[in-house]
């Protein structure tokens, strides 16, 4: 299965058998660890960029609650930037075209980038929405 054939099942969960065989053509070693130390960090970069894209709006003031604890000054140094490390990690052991295919899939931006081939995400989103994730998505590549 494909990376659109996982997104073509609604399927939300990220299925890292698929990404490393099919889509990678990388068969476990480092690249299967890059990718298990960026998950974490990765999803959490991901809730992020979609609070900012305001697809969190039904749980309140808790994610932004969340975000901001997070991203604060006292906290930056211990928190946010151990993120980005394993994040670049994951960038040094997967290469950055291989890299930078995660991220465009995993932020849910790959159908735009990619000249629209393949399926449109589900649920479709707004274009407020959409270049609020291509923004957040440069955003994280430029940190």
């Amino acid at each position: 299965a494909s990376w659109a054939a996982c997104a073509a099942s609604g399927s939300a969960g990220f299925d890292l058998d698929v990404l490393l065989s099919n889509s990678l053509g990388v068969e476990g070693g480092i690249a299967e660890a890059a990718l298990t130390i960026m998950e974490h960090p990765l999803r959490l970069f991901i809730l992020l960029a979609q609070s900012q894209a305001g697809m969190w709006v039904r749980n309140g003031v808790s994610i932004p609650g969340q975000q901001y604890v997070y991203a604060g000054s006292s906290l930056c140094e211990t928190m946010m930037e151990t993120d980005i490390g394993a994040l670049q990690f994951g960038c040094c052991a997967l290469g950055a075209d291989d890299f930078v295919r995660v991220l465009k899939y995993r932020f849910g931006v790959s159908y735009w980038l990619d000249t629209m081939r393949g399926p449109p995400p589900s649920p479709p989103l707004t274009p407020e929405q959409t270049i609020t994730l291509l923004e957040e998505l440069v955003t994280l590549l430029i940190q």
